[in-house]
């Protein structure tokens, strides 16, 4: 697990938006798409729901949010 996916995972949290958030990170939104993927089967859970344009987190996605925001709040500090 990479930190810089983390730090994707949580910006895409709060503006559920692949695009934005790949541009935020000056990636593509497929490079977005395949780091969260990877994060996902690494997990073996799924972090989010999609419907067409639409995303949302799963429960997994928000408990696993706590987490994360935990984690990089410990490596920031």
């Amino acid at each position: 697990m990479r930190i810089e996916t983390l730090y994707e995972f949580l910006l895409l949290t709060t503006n559920l938006n692949f695009t934005e958030t790949a541009k935020s990170f000056y990636i593509s939104q497929s490079v977005l798409s395949n780091h969260v993927s990877s994060l996902e089967k690494e997990l073996g859970i799924r972090l989010f729901e999609k419907n067409g344009r639409r995303v949302s987190l799963t429960v997994y996605g928000q408990q696993f949010f706590e987490c994360a925001l935990a984690a990089l709040a410990t490596l920031d500090s």
